[in-house]
């Protein structure tokens, strides 16, 4: 990361989310591997198409519960007494 800045790392991660998508040539080899196997296994054969076996990838959303006021204050202060090594004992 020290030889990135913060914007080449933002451009760098949004490609990536872009990509993420589109199948690589290996992909695809293993799509029609899983696609014939399922053909060998099956009583009809000719159900199965390439795009039934393609892996769609979603990005979770991280999710964030509520905090009580209580326990908002409580992470600031253990984030301020841990930016100034102040221990609560003082």
């Amino acid at each position: 990361m020290k030889t990135h800045t913060h914007r080449e790392y933002l451009l760098w991660t949004s490609w990536l989310d872009a990509e993420w998508e589109k199948p690589s040539r290996s992909d695809n080899y293993l799509m029609q591997i899983a696609m014939e196997v399922a053909r060998v296994l099956s009583k009809k054969p000719k159900l199965f198409r390439l795009e039934q076996f393609k892996l769609t990838w979603q990005k979770e959303k991280p999710k964030q519960s509520k905090l009580t006021k209580k326990e908002a204050a409580k992470i600031s202060k253990a984030r301020w007494f841990g930016m100034t090594g102040i221990t609560e004992d003082n």
